[in-house]
């Protein structure tokens, strides 16, 4: 198809015009401006692309038996293949002085929203891509070459209506031809933006709000789960949950667990777009906030043989959406008691509580994990599970992970509430490949531990880590078993230090006064081995190994 080109002269944009433009920003990590083509109007209408006909009502009667399967992913989204590029649809003009603007109207008639893959998108610096709609009411973007993925490719959020327009723009002055195609248009059939209450106040009443009483000691944790949208090859898009994950580094690496009937392959993962901190802001109260979402990931490590899949969001968090990367615990012991926070139906954040210890069980309904591998929760104490909560994180009595749901048995109004999550201590280690286990990513320095404190860098309430592992000195070590622990960082200030073996058992605990900086143990009793020092900081603990001969 041959490009329409014409040439434009853009006058500079007045402060009248800013004081009365008002349109909100949708805030997947977009870098700010406004589209170029607010500041003049076209004599040239912008061509449309027209979808084809979607069948909501013969959608949701396909639905009506998998919605009520909390192992299924909670489909919302019909999608349709498309080619759309500068080279083959739209409006293309040539900006005088300036460089090429690229725009395209897509139509989905009936859409409640709709979402773009971008299968083509690897953009110069100076380069910058809006999607918004015909009112300029919701404008997302701008996204430019800091959005470039290794995978060259872009999934982005949803925007409500059924009508959106793609504004490209790339200067003359560009270090290269950008490379940019719309592969996928999503037709939203159901409402996740809570825009005609479809996705809130869904899930069962019996599911209670994050910010509810339930929910008190667990302001902290429900900052590391986010509701997931993403895209599967069957031409649809599905909805999830999942969590933020610490590593022994505690360097904010944007690791997520999920499960793998969540985001099982590569195509999954690049299509996800995750959603912080979508929850009713009082308990039994409106609708949350959608804004605060990141676009992309690429899988780390999962397996089919085991229900999990930790992938690795492509972009740093940012400080405002107040991250909280989750501890854990590899221990195969069964939890006191467990809570698991989720999106049940991709409704806002919900608590759910069993006041007892799971067992283990056999999940045995759609797929066939290994034998012996789920935590077993016979009816919820508070609370349901369902289809969306997938992928969520089962934490115990000490706020740590300890697994990820897979699923259950049919729920209807509350009842045959009961839940598998997928054993942690499993996809810890079970499997020796990288690819195939967490504990390689987790503890990147194999230091053996298999519990691990959270950490909040922006979240209330919670210590931040103040000083790197190098401040800590062990002397000597190797060791016979006598040694000593210095630190000198004047604004690290342990309350206790501890030793474990490399089984996670505790040997020596002992607190540290309070203006020392030197602590003198003897370990001559215990074996030759490797064994780890936790330097306490309130709740983010500082490791070292020491090797004792």
């Amino acid at each position: 198809m041959k490009r329409s080109r014409f040439f434009l002269l853009i006058p500079g944009m007045t402060g009248v015009l800013l004081i009365f433009m008002s349109f909100n920003a949708v805030a997947q990590i977009g870098h700010g401006g406004i589209p170029l083509s607010f500041s003049f109007k076209s004599k040239s209408a912008v061509p449309v692309v027209q979808m084809g006909k979607v069948d909501a009502d013969q959608l949701l009667a396909e639905d009506a038996f998998t919605d009520t399967m909390p192992d299924y992913p909670r489909r919302f989204s019909k999608n349709f293949q498309v080619s759309l590029s500068p080279e083959n649809s739209g409006l293309l003009q040539e900006i005088k002085g300036k460089g090429e603007l690229w725009r395209v109207d897509i139509r989905s008639a009936g859409a409640y929203s709709i979402h773009l893959i971008f299968d083509k998108f690897r953009i110069p610096p100076g380069a910058m891509l809006f999607l918004y709609d015909p009112d300029h009411t919701h404008v997302l973007g701008a996204f430019t070459s800091e959005n470039n993925k290794p995978w060259g490719a872009l999934a982005v959020a949803p925007l409500p209506g059924d009508e959106i327009i793609v504004e490209y723009f790339e200067p003359y002055d560009a270090p290269f031809r950008g490379s940019i195609s719309i592969g996928t248009v999503g037709h939203a059939y159901r409402d996740i933006l809570g825009t005609q209450d479809d996705r809130f106040g869904l899930s069962q009443p019996c599911n209670k709000d994050i910010n509810c009483p339930e929910g008190a000691d667990w302001q902290v944790e429900k900052h590391a789960v986010c509701r997931i949208i993403f895209s599967k090859m069957n031409g649809n898009s599905y909805l999830c949950t999942g969590s933020l994950i610490n590593t022994t580094r505690f360097d904010e690496t944007p690791f997520f667990l999920t499960a793998n009937h969540c985001l099982p392959t590569y195509y999954e993962a690049h299509t996800s777009v995750f959603y912080f901190n979508y929850e009713s802001p009082t308990c039994n109260g409106p609708d949350g906030d959608v804004s605060q979402t990141l676009s992309g990931s690429a899988i780390q490590a999962t397996t089919t043989n085991l229900d999990f899949s930790l992938v690795k969001m492509s972009d740093t968090i940012p400080h405002a959406f107040k991250p909280y990367f989750a501890g854990w615990n590899a221990s195969p012991d069964p939890a006191e008691r467990v809570v698991c926070i989720h999106h049940p139906m991709g409704d806002v954040k919900k608590i759910a509580l069993y006041n007892k210890s799971p067992v283990t069980g056999d999940f045995i309904y759609e797929w066939d994990y290994d034998d012996s591998t789920h935590w077993y929760i016979d009816n919820w104490t508070l609370g349901i599970t369902e289809g969306g909560s997938s992928g969520s994180p089962l934490f115990d009595q000490n706020h740590l992970i300890v697994g990820d749901l897979t699923g259950g048995s049919v729920v209807a109004n509350c009842t045959s509430a009961d839940a598998f999550f997928e054993k942690f201590s499993h996809s810890f280690a079970d499997y020796s490949l990288k690819t195939e286990q967490l504990r390689y990513w987790l503890d990147p320095d194999t230091t053996g531990i298999i519990s691990l404190q959270g950490y909040g860098p922006a979240v209330t309430g919670v210590q931040t880590r103040s000083m790197d592992d190098a401040d800590i000195r062990l002397i000597p070590n190797p060791s016979d078993g006598s040694f000593r622990v210095e630190w000198s960082c004047g604004s690290f200030q342990p309350d206790r230090i501890r030793i474990y073996d490399l089984t996670g058992k505790m040997i020596f605990e002992r607190p540290v006064p309070g203006d020392a900086h030197t602590l003198t143990v003897n370990l001559a009793d215990v074996a030759p081995g490797i064994y780890l020092i936790s330097l306490g900081d309130r709740r983010i603990p500082v490791y070292k190994k020491i090797v004792i001969f």
